[in-house]
């Protein structure tokens, strides 16, 4: 009897030490569950602030590019500007230079004109007067 008596001990302790065994399995199982979802939740809170920061990089992008292609918009406009105030120059020099041509010209023929009186030969050439 003693002996049917220590088998079913034997038996009791090999199933408390299996049940343990499973309760430590099962707990070890529950904690990986409890990480991967803690991991997965990170994840998520993680991709969303990258999310938000995308956004914000994008909208200060947009404006950026809005700022450039007005910055290029006056450029070109005063580019313009410049260009026209240089042919009206260049216009204006040109009828200067042919003003200053004109005057020489009518002053050579009133030389001309005064030589010619000086000698006695007049060719009834009238000067022009140039502004």
């Amino acid at each position: 009897m003693t002996n049917i008596l220590q088998t079913q001990l034997l038996e009791l302790q090999r199933a408390e030490l299996r049940g343990k065994n499973k309760m430590m399995e099962e707990e070890q199982r529950q904690k990986e569950l409890a990480d991967e979802a803690s991991a997965i939740i990170t994840r998520v809170t993680e991709n969303e602030k990258n999310k938000e920061v995308l956004a914000e990089s994008l909208k200060h992008k947009k404006e950026l590019v809005k700022q450039v292609q007005a910055s290029k918009i006056r450029r070109s406009k005063e580019n313009e500007r410049l260009a026209d105030k240089y042919r009206e120059q260049e216009y204006e020099d040109k009828l200067r230079n042919i003003k200053i041509e004109r005057q020489k010209l009518a002053l050579q023929q009133e030389m001309l004109n005064f030589e010619n009186n000086l000698t006695g030969r007049n060719l009834n050439v009238v000067p022009s007067v140039v502004d």
